[in-house]
């Protein structure tokens, strides 16, 4: 790629950064390898929360990786 892409000065590679390849590669960067390494965390509702044949009480702080969400 580097080979297709000789940049002489920054003027020259304004109109690459704009491109849209490259804006589709840093985006499904992004998508796969996200700026953060955990989600948000959540507080389990009034009552708690079954998750699947687990059981989370009332009150528990969960959250999960954000790789597992993408590798699935």
């Amino acid at each position: 790629m580097r080979g297709q892409f000789l940049c002489i000065s920054l003027e020259d590679c304004a109109e690459l950064t704009l491109g849209s390849f490259v804006q589709a590669c840093v985006k499904e960067a992004l998508r796969v390898f996200g700026p953060v390494p955990m989600g948000l965390p959540r507080i389990a509702p009034k009552g708690g929360l079954t998750v699947g044949d687990r059981i989370i009480p009332e009150g528990t702080i969960v959250s999960i990786n954000r790789e597992l969400t993408t590798s699935m």
